[in-house]
């Protein structure tokens, strides 16, 4: 406006408001840097007032130059091509007013470098960038007054000043200063344990802390001003999340093993929708502290379990023990009260003795046989019993046994027969035990056939579920066993309606007996029948081979 004026007095004019310009627009510098440092004032008020004295009084005195002439000796004009320019001679006062600038844009400049230094390394270049700009102004007013005006060159001055506006509008615009300004940021987000990053609506990166930097690493080095999908990986599988999350603060797993992290994240939009704030907070210890606890729960709700099926087998142990106490008392009472009734009329006709002998003695044999199998299940249950395995040829034990028990067929009418596989492999077993099994079901089947009947003992060898298994079968063509007491006829006591009917003596602890000494073979015993009288039973143990 100095050049483009044509009367000297608007020139004038406009030369004053450029030098008042000059002394308070180094106040508005050292404001800046105050705000953008956090630097803080003991006394802020009295501060300004004292600042800004001599500045207000050097504009009043610059617009009053041209009658009292304190700031100016004189003003002249001067002609420099098509324009005409203005040069000042300076008094002392006006000299003090330009050095007054030079320094508050030093202590300003002060200010932003002391500042510089405390930063870490992602915010210097904002600073780079503003001390860059402020050096332009103070070169400008040191350039307007060395500088001579009769000369062309003293016009860069506008051009300097010019050329630092572009600099700290490019920083502005790259670096978004004044988005965030740092120092608040310090106090507020530098030194929390949360990870904190700061987005424009553009999704550019404007601050991040140096807990996200931890996070992120090397990419959040030069994170500010980027766009946020270069600072932090995989950030649209992230975004998907936090659409999906509808607003809502989400959880993400970072890393794997030993490594692995877990975060809440939560993001807010900025004030007029200017960008978003995200916080992502380590809950890691929470998580693991979540983890051991369901894992606990787990284990609690296991044990809970267990004592719940332990429990239940103890309330069925101990219904098997009412049910052996109700069935040791018929057992015993039976045998004792025929007993205590022969013994009687013994004694009031003592010419009956051969007969009350034999009841006797067959009652006394019954209480022997019911004890020997009480004493045999008790050393199973206790595993006092173990097996003295050895290999054995199961066709000669059968052979023997059959031939031992002959004379009892016989007496009983009965036709005992074999079928043996000249094929059989030799069995490892306890061969005393496994005799004892054939021997209770020969005696059963005996028991339980008419006379005439027939019972036939077989031997065979067969491969199942990929292991080689020898075995016997006694088949008779008595009674039968009902279907419904199949699966109950290997219980201690149990007697069928059958075996009851009959009137066959017997305890019930034969077949389980039997039982017991398959099992810890680990074999298996069954039994099949069709319960119709004259078809009659038949019971299969399968022994697994070991091989010679």
């Amino acid at each position: 406006m100095v050049l483009l004026s044509p009367a000297f007095e608007t020139k004038r004019f406009w030369e004053n408001v450029r030098f008042s310009v000059g002394a308070l627009g180094a106040l508005t510098l050292v404001n800046f840097a105050i705000t953008f440092t956090g630097s803080r004032l003991r006394a802020p008020r009295r501060f300004w007032t004292i600042l800004m004295a001599f500045p207000l009084v050097a504009t009043g005195l610059i617009f009053s130059d041209p009658w009292l002439h304190r700031i100016r000796y004189e003003l002249t004009s001067v002609a420099l091509g098509p324009y005409t320019v203005l040069v000042a001679k300076l008094t002392p006062l006006g000299w003090l007013v330009v050095v007054y600038s030079l320094g508050l844009a030093a202590f300003a400049t002060f200010l932003i470098i002391s500042y510089l230094l405390q930063v870490r390394e992602v915010y210097r270049p904002q600073l780079y960038i503003i001390l860059v700009g402020v050096s332009f102004p103070v070169l400008g007013v040191l350039f307007s007054i060395f500088a001579r005006r009769d000369e062309p060159v003293w016009v860069w001055e506008h051009l300097i000043f010019m050329l630092g506006n572009l600099v700290v509008s490019w920083g502005l615009f790259r670096y978004q200063l004044f988005d965030v300004v740092p120092i608040a940021r310090y106090h507020l987000v530098e030194t929390l344990p949360d990870a904190v990053m700061v987005l424009d609506n553009q999704l550019r990166v404007l601050d991040i802390n140096p807990a996200a930097m931890a996070l992120l690493g090397n990419e959040a080095q030069a994170g500010i001003g980027r766009p946020v999908t270069e600072v932090i990986p995989h950030w649209k599988k992230y975004f998907d999340i936090y659409q999906a999350a509808a607003g809502k603060a989400f959880s993400i797993t970072l890393g794997e093993g030993a490594e692995r992290r877990d975060f809440l994240v939560a993001v807010t939009a900025l004030e007029n929708n200017a960008g978003k704030l995200i916080v992502a907070r380590d809950i890691t210890e929470q998580k693991n502290v979540e983890r051991e606890l369901s894992d606990y729960v787990r284990k609690m709700d296991a044990l809970a379990e267990e004592l719940r099926v332990k429990n239940e087998r103890l309330q069925v142990l101990s219904r098997e023990k009412d049910r052996f106490i109700a069935s040791m008392s018929h057992e015993l009472r039976t045998p004792l009260t025929n007993i205590k009734l022969y013994l009687e009329l013994l004694s009031l006709e003592p010419e009956q003795l051969g007969e009350s002998l034999n009841v006797l003695l067959r009652e006394t044999d019954r209480l022997v046989e019911l004890i020997e199998g009480l004493l045999a299940l008790s050393r199973f249950d206790q595993d006092v019993v173990t097996p003295r395995y050895a290999y054995f040829d199961l066709n000669v034990m059968v052979r023997e046994l059959v031939h031992d028990r002959q004379a009892m067929a016989e007496t009983n009418q009965i036709a005992l027969a074999t079928e043996l596989d000249a094929q059989l492999p030799l069995l490892r077993a306890d061969r005393n035990q496994i005799a004892q099994v054939l021997s209770i079901l020969l005696t059963n089947a005996f028991n339980y056939s008419p006379d005439g009947g027939e019972v036939k003992v077989s031997t065979f060898h067969r491969q199942r579920e990929g292991r080689r298994w020898v075995g016997f079968r006694v088949t008779d063509h008595g009674l039968g066993i009902p279907p419904q007491e199949i699966e109950r006829i290997f219980e201690r006591f149990f007697r069928g309606r059958v075996a009851r009917q009959s009137g066959v003596p017997g305890t019930g602890l034969g077949l389980a007996i039997a039982f017991e000494i398959v099992r810890r073979h680990a074999g298996r015993i069954e039994a099949v029948s069709a319960g119709v009288p004259g078809k009659g039973t038949e019971f299969t143990v399968l022994l697994p081979v070991d091989e010679v």
